[in-house]
């Protein structure tokens, strides 16, 4: 009533405030917090030595929440996976200790739930719910450090009143026991997750902690779906590097005796042999590989590395190759934002002091940072060696220095990529087994898109074999009429000149790779816009809607493979390749008038410049043998003159 001579201010961030005042202190009292637990008691009245034999409630109105959303509709037990018990009042656990937890299945403890996100990329991340009760009567004391028996004893005695709560109330109506697969547990903010049983020498509940170790077949199947990716994308970038780098030095070599044909024409039109490539200049060999980077193969994989172009192609061309340099990178760089954003929400999730907790570093953040850095530096080492590329520098150590550094980063990145796409993929499929209502669309979808890829690649492989097929008989049939053209020259243009009519319709490997690709990317589009709708209109957990959305993915898919995919009638593709061969020979027929027209020319150039020099040579021959009788003729005369005696004039008498 503030009529003391002393007054005083308790404050306290645990709970609990422990205050006596007596004419004769006790010195053996404890005060409940000198490092040690709390005895039970509350003064006034007996001890109280037992936690089971504390009486302890949730509030009617928390009971009647509680009922609500954990069984909605009179279910036994909610539609969320992940379903968060939190007590509160004197004695149950604090916010920062941990959590009651109701889990529909033991792997959501195994594996964090950012774990499982991140695998999946939020797929297979747990749906959570909550809801927050208060005990009434509760515990006193009501704080007990989280490490002593007293504290185990508590989370037994709150686990018993939850379930008891979540089973048998209301008392009017049948029980509803939670399903035998699921989890009643304590998650501690810090540490292993608790769960409980009986043990069978006691026949008493107890805790035990939650190990991946004592669970080896969840964490073989995920180890497997890890592995499998990782051994999968070093095999496949392996097999691509070695190719690559096997088309790469064929193509060089052919392109310097390309270049050495076409500068030694003299040659060429003499029928000499031509130069082998070990004949070659080592100064040339070096330009050709300075020449022939990344980059310039990929503008000769799309088109022409060495085409004329204009200023806006120019544009185009590099902010292509800029995107391509990225691709590889864009999904680790996902990913690696993904998980510090999934990871610092879980960790923070019950901190009050949330900006110094996205601030602060550990060890599973470290790994985001790393990837982010090694991408940050593969572009820039990227970017100085497109700018190289465009300026010709000469291949000298420092460039190639840069060009290792260039692929082995960008065989990294692909690495990566590969490894996040399939891990992702193979924890759908998995993910179909444990959501198949949820998770059958995605699955639908990834195999759609495949398989009509697939399909369309194959027809249009085909469709090329065969057309090119047709357009080579009738090729040999021009070439057979342009006997006086030297043959090595003949092939060189011709072949050329086949390609490049075969890659402007369509016919040629990477225009069909192109086109491939990019109707895989309208499926993938397509799918992204039905899932977002799904999301929006549907219930992922509803069996029926489930059904619809597989439904829907299965005929977008099979709409697609029959609008774009499908082979045609035997008839109808025989016309199209008459039809496509019939137009590639049009532009050849006036290719090859030219280039005979051109070539004829340059022969009859080529003999009178040959009849021209040789005439030279023999006037000039001519010219100087008569200099050389001159003067032989003149140095006689000399001679002769040196011999006959000088005449003396007669002596007069």
């Amino acid at each position: 009533n503030n009529t003391l001579g002393q007054q005083w201010e308790f404050f306290t961030n645990q709970g609990q405030i422990n205050f006596r005042v007596e004419q004769d202190p006790d010195d053996d009292a404890v005060h409940a917090f000198k490092g040690r637990a709390p005895d039970g008691s509350v003064a006034p009245g007996p001890p109280i030595d037992n936690v089971n034999e504390m009486v302890i409630d949730i509030v009617t109105s928390d009971k009647d929440v509680l009922n609500e959303q954990f069984h909605p509709g009179g279910s036994s037990s909610p539609t969320a996976e992940w379903f968060s018990l939190r007590l509160r009042g004197p004695g149950a656990p604090e916010p920062l200790q941990g959590e009651f937890l109701w889990v529909s299945n033991i792997r959501y403890l195994i594996l964090e739930p950012w774990i499982l996100s991140v695998l999946s990329l939020g797929l297979l991340a747990p749906a959570k719910a909550a809801t927050s009760s208060k005990l009434k009567p509760s515990f006193c004391p009501a704080y007990s450090n989280p490490n002593s028996q007293l504290f185990q004893s508590r989370l037994v005695k709150l686990r018993s009143l939850v379930r008891e709560t979540l089973e048998e109330y209301p008392p009017d109506q049948p029980n509803k026991p939670i399903p035998f697969q699921s989890k009643l547990s304590f998650k501690p903010t810090d540490g292993a997750p608790r769960v409980f049983a009986i043990d069978p020498s006691t026949n008493e509940v107890k805790v035990d902690l939650v190990r991946p170790n004592d669970y080896q077949l969840v964490v073989m199947i995920i180890a497997l779906a890890i592995f499998i990716p990782v051994l999968t994308a070093l095999v496949t970038i392996g097999c691509c590097a070695l190719s690559f780098q096997t088309h790469l030095k064929k193509y060089r070599s052919r392109k310097l005796m390309q270049e050495q044909t076409t500068m030694n024409m003299n040659q060429v039109f003499l029928m000499k042999e031509q130069e082998t490539e070990e004949e070659i200049a080592p100064n040339r060999v070096r330009e050709m590989k300075g020449r022939t980077n990344f980059y310039y193969m990929f503008e000769e994989f799309v088109d022409s590395a060495e085409a004329q172009r204009t200023m806006f192609s120019e544009w185009y061309v590099t902010i292509t190759e800029m995107i391509v340099t990225l691709a590889p990178a864009m999904f680790p760089f996902i990913l690696a934002d993904f998980l510090e954003v999934e990871y610092k929400a879980y960790r923070c999730e019950f901190r009050s002091d949330i900006c110094n907790c996205n601030s602060e570093t550990d060890t599973i953040l470290t790994f985001p940072f790393i990837i982010k850095t090694l991408i940050y530096v593969y572009f820039l080492i990227a970017m100085v060696e497109l700018g190289v590329y465009y300026l010709s520098v000469p291949y000298k150590p420092p460039r190639v220095v840069l060009r290792v550094a260039f692929y082995a980063f960008f065989y990294t990145m692909c690495i990566f990529s590969i490894i996040v796409i399939l891990t992702i993929v193979l924890f759908v499929f998995l993910g179909i087994l444990i959501k198949p209502t949820y998770l059958s669309p995605y699955g639908i979808a990834i195999i759609g898109t495949c398989a009509c890829s697939a399909s369309l690649y194959a027809k249009m492989t085909k469709f090329q074999t065969r057309v090119h097929r047709a357009v080579i008989k009738r090729v040999q049939a021009e070439k057979n009429k342009m006997k006086e053209v030297p043959p090595i020259l003949l092939d060189v243009l011709i072949d050329k000149n086949v390609e490049q009519a075969m890659h402007d319709n369509g016919l040629s490997s990477p225009r069909i790779i192109i086109n491939v690709f990019l109707f895989a990317m309208f499926l993938v589009l397509l799918f992204i816009f039905l899932f977002v709708g799904f999301e929006a209109f549907t219930d992922k957990n509803d069996t029926i809607s489930g059904f619809i959305n597989s439904f829907v993915c299965i005929l977008v898919a099979f709409a697609a493979q029959q609008a774009v995919a499908k082979d045609g009638d035997e008839e109808d593709v025989k016309d199209q390749v008459d039809e496509m061969q019939d137009k590639i020979m049009k532009t050849l027929h006036r290719v090859f008038g030219m280039i005979s027209q051109q070539l004829t020319m340059a022969m009859k150039l080529f003999k009178q410049m040959r009849k021209g020099v040789a005439d030279t040579a023999i006037g000039e021959q001519l010219d100087g043998m008569a200099g050389e009788v001159e003067e032989s003729s003149s140095s006689s005369e000399e001679e002769e003159e040196e011999d006959v005696p000088d005449e003396k004039p007669p002596k007069k008498v």
